[in-house]
């Protein structure tokens, strides 16, 4: 299936989309990586070409073209646009598809609907973690360098012309996925159907953020390792990730849907509002809440409860890690869990965060202290009074 994605960028040094399709990258630092003299490593089996300008002078050919129209020079303006036409992997297997393959439709692609700008475009043979999945990243100065004839997906007369912004709309980004589907049919390539919602959504912008986040715990970790001590967590999380994780536990364990929503409260400290028939995810280290579409189609209201009943009408031999929990070992109270400051990367980052979640802490371990003893006067004033 290959699937597009788009990214705006703000930066005004181009040199940087050139440095990072060009040399192979650093995970762990976020820069190109270099030998042992010092040198950038060039990308292994790099495909790669350009558009109304040079692959190795994009950078100055697009500054001096800004200059020109004088455009693209204030902080906040969209500088370049940058694409990504990401293949299925079964395709490379199958053999149905080569690098130079995925570089020839790319670039019939980015001729089609860039033309005018000055583009980069590289193909790089294997994705982040070693996915193994082929795609084309296709970088464009967003200011239009030639008049060009007109095509059905533009809009504006502007789109057509030289000294223009590219411009981009959902209208036209439907447009492109679905040119993106044809030329994949005729290649025999496979397809996604873009009428589906995804079962997981994972944005552009929440995976950037768990990178940052690992990396960022890589870099505790490797500080606590130092000490001789043994790191208590390895993977980052982020909030989408928590819940998504919290709901698919909660299903397995509610009968209904307030047995869900009160699991996901009280044991999972996430709250959940309804609108119009959707649900919002409310998570207690986030201040706004998350819109149950951006987690994916199964954890909106209606997939959730269908989930739920189907855990509720399984037979009696499905696995034990699936088995709900025996309802002797849930045991309701208003208690929270403390927040481990150890493995907490925001309180690394934020004294103050640091502080606020420490004088929460204090206060919840006080609270469980009460709540113990009050226990234990309840049971000692039921032994005293069956004796």
């Amino acid at each position: 299936m290959a699937i597009l994605k788009h990214g705006a960028i703000r930066n005004s040094d181009y040199g940087e989309a050139q440095r990072y399709l060009f040399f192979e990258q650093d995970p762990e630092k976020r820069q190109p990586a270099r030998d042992e003299q010092g040198k950038l490593i060039f990308r292994k089996g790099l495909v790669y070409s350009a558009m109304n300008c040079e692959p190795f002078t994009f950078n100055t050919e697009c500054t001096e073209l800004n200059r020109r129209f004088g455009k693209n020079l204030s902080r906040r303006e969209i500088k370049a646009h940058h694409y990504i036409i990401s293949f299925a992997p079964e395709d490379v297997v199958d053999g149905l598809l080569t690098p130079q393959k995925a570089h020839a439709l790319a670039t019939e692609f980015a001729e089609y609907f860039f033309a005018g700008h000055q583009a980069l475009l590289a193909t790089h043979i294997d994705g982040n973690n070693h996915s193994g999945n082929c795609h084309t990243h296709i970088v464009i100065n967003s200011l239009r360098k030639h008049v060009v004839s007109w095509q059905p997906f533009m809009e504006r007369p502007g789109d057509a012309l030289a000294g223009y912004k590219h411009h981009l709309t959902p209208t036209i980004l439907k447009d492109m996925q679905q040119r993106l589907n044809e030329l994949c049919e005729r290649e025999h390539l496979r397809t996604v159907d873009f009428s589906l919602p995804s079962e997981k959504k994972v944005s552009d912008r929440e995976y950037r953020a768990g990178q940052r986040g690992q990396a960022a715990l890589n870099e505790i970790n490797r500080a606590v390792i130092a000490d001789g001590l043994k790191p208590r967590r390895t993977k980052y999380e982020t909030i989408k990730e928590q819940i998504r994780a919290a709901v698919d536990n909660a299903v397995r364990e509610a009968e209904n849907e307030a047995d869900f929503l009160d699991l996901l409260s009280e044991r999972y400290h996430i709250e959940v509002t309804t609108s119009r028939g959707s649900w919002s995810y409310h998570h207690r280290d986030r201040t706004k809440p998350i819109h149950d579409r951006s987690l994916g189609r199964t954890y909106d209201r209606e997939s959730v409860l269908k989930r739920i009943a189907g855990f509720r009408d399984l037979p009696e031999t499905i696995p034990p890690e699936y088995a709900p929990l025996p309802k002797i070992f849930l045991i309701r109270s208003e208690l929270r869990l403390v927040t481990d400051l150890q493995n907490c990367v925001k309180a690394q980052q934020s004294w103050a965060y640091a502080r606020k979640v420490t004088i929460s802490n204090l206060q919840e371990m006080a609270r469980t202290v009460a709540w113990i003893q009050e226990q234990e006067d309840k049971r000692c004033l039921i032994r005293t009074i069956t004796m």
